[in-house]
Order: structure tokens, then sequence, then C-alpha cells
């Protein structure tokens, strides 16, 4: 029972002792711990070797936690560079849409203009350009002048103003005289 405990636990850091007994040798000549004997030896390898393999724990624990940041940077950097290049992606996608609708927007300008244009040349062709002066105009009468001002009278009421312009007052005043005289005519 005893001797299954050594050979579990001490055997194998006995056999690495004496394995690096051999590999390095003993020095008996120098003057330090390693120089007395292999006994020595052998024991203080077995005393450092305990710290040894707790330091030797520490830094394989150190070493696997070193790794994991690693590897989450790495993860980090790939999950954000697949992101970037998604953001890219939609943004070029929105880009072209955009350019699309605004190109279809100048087209639609484009062609109301154009509309615009040809109704214009339309009209312009509609009116006679043989004698520009030469269309009837109706000669300036009482009646006529009477007529223009009952018109621009309800065109003041109509915009709600009630007050006629300074030449609408003019036209009116000088209807006015004009049939008062007739009127006074009339009586002598």
């Amino acid at each position: 029972m005893d001797s299954n405990y050594l050979k579990q636990t001490v055997g194998p850091v006995l056999a690495s002792g004496l394995a690096s007994l051999i590999t390095h040798g003993y020095d008996t000549a120098s003057s330090g711990p390693r120089g007395l004997d292999a006994i020595t030896y052998l024991g203080e390898y077995l005393l450092h070797h305990d710290r040894s393999m707790q330091q030797i724990a520490k830094d394989s624990e150190y070493r696997s936690t070193l790794q994991a940041l690693r590897d989450a940077a790495l993860a980090a950097e790939k999950a954000d560079a697949e992101t970037r290049r998604r953001f890219e992606k939609e943004l070029s996608t929105r880009t072209e849409a955009i350019k699309e609708e605004a190109k279809k927007s100048l087209e639609i300008d484009a062609k109301v203009q154009n509309d615009m244009a040809v109704a214009e040349a339309e009209q312009t062709a509609a009116v006679p350009l043989d004698n520009p002066g030469s269309e009837a105009q109706p000669e300036a009468t009482e009646e006529n002048e009477g007529d223009a001002q009952a018109t621009s009278r309800k065109k003041g009421e109509e915009s709600g103003g009630g007050i006629a312009p300074p030449s609408e007052i003019a036209a009116t005043a000088i209807a006015e005289e004009g049939e008062d005289e007739e009127g006074e005519d009339e009586e002598e």
C-alpha cells in the first residue's frame, strides 16, 4: 500500500530527478549545494520540484487564460469585420437606391419641363402672329364705359375690399360728370 503511494507520487519525480542528475551531472569539485554529492542534488531537486510544479501550474493557467483572451479578441475582430462588411454592403445598397430615386426624380422633372415647354409652344402657336395689332377691339362708347364701371365695382365688391382703386374712382367721376351735363342739356 505504501509502495503504491510512493510509486504514484514520488516515483515520477524521483525518476525525473535521477534523469536530471545523469544528464547534467554533478560536480564534486565546486563549492556549492550541488557540488557536495548526488544525494544532496536529488534532495534539492525534490524540494525545488514542488515549487517548480506550482509555478508551472500557475504559468499553465496564465497561458490558458491568455490564450482564451486572444481567442476572444480574435473572435471579436472577426465579428466586427463581419458587421463592418454587412454595414458597408447595406450602405452601398441604400446609396444605389437613393441614386436610382434621384435619377427617376430628375427624369420626371425633365419630362414635366418638356411637357410644359410643349404646352407653351402649343399656346404660342395658337395665337395668330400675322397682325398682332389687328385684333378686333370694341370701340369705347358710353355704354361700354358704364358696363366696365359696373364690372369693376362688382369685382371690387367680390374681392371684399369695397374700395375701388383710384383709377376706377377717377373714371367713375368723369362718367358721372358726363351724365350730369347730359341731364342739364336735356332740361334746357
